[in-house]
């Protein structure tokens, strides 16, 4: 069932002259699917299966479709690979979206389920935590505040996939904030039917002074 329908053109493309043609995104997906999602994940309800955008062009009418639905299952089954091979695609947004999203938004439910039974951190400073520590690190002490993502380039081979990106985070230990550049590695791995994150690794990124 369509739950909202949006006409955008008027608002976002006046400036372009591209107002008066059509540009509708539809919200839809069925009652059943939201309940399910909500059951399993705290701010899940708030996403609907499908929004759907219809837009018209000068080539024609195009439409595309956001899958970001797909992450919000139950822990057991987070970022559902439908028995194919993950894409570098699927692995980027999972983790922007999925995981940088758990972090920001305080989401330890999610998290849990995104993070492998195997899950192993690296921190900056060479300290090793497993999944259970991570997560009473992050009920307890810290606070990931704003997450912003940049360079990210996803390599998949086979059944694992490596994410390396630049990271601009700004946290809080204890009530002590801070900011820092980092160069991140985050391991993905295919396990059963989902895509989990194996291992997280961050280094420093020093700038250099000018010559």
């Amino acid at each position: 069932m369509s739950f909202v329908q949006l006409t955008m053109a008027p608002s976002c493309f006046k400036a372009t002259g591209r107002d008066k043609t059509q540009v509708i995104r539809l919200v839809v997906g069925t009652l059943l699917r939201m309940q399910d999602t909500a059951e399993h994940a705290s701010d899940a309800g708030s996403y609907a299966p499908v929004t759907v955008l219809v837009d018209e062009r000068c080539d024609g009418v195009h439409r595309s479709r956001d899958r970001m639905a797909g992450f919000f299952g139950r822990p057991d089954e987070v970022a559902k690979a439908k028995g194919e091979e993950m894409t570098a695609e699927q692995v980027l947004q999972l983790h922007s979206e999925g995981f940088n999203r758990a972090l920001t938004q305080q989401d330890y439910h999610a998290l849990d389920g995104i993070y492998s039974e195997m899950y192993m951190l690296v921190r900056p400073d060479g300290t090793v935590l497993n999944k259970q520590q991570v997560l009473k690190d992050l009920r307890e002490q810290v606070r990931i505040r704003s997450i912003e993502l940049e360079e990210a380039i996803v390599r998949v081979v086979g059944s694992v996939a490596i994410l390396t990106a630049a990271s601009k985070t700004i946290s809080s230990r204890n009530g002590k904030e801070s900011q820092a550049c980092l160069r991140i590695v985050a391991v993905y791995g295919q396990e059963g039917g989902a895509i989990r994150l194996v291992h997280f690794q961050s280094t420093l990124i020093v700038e250099k002074e000018a010559a």
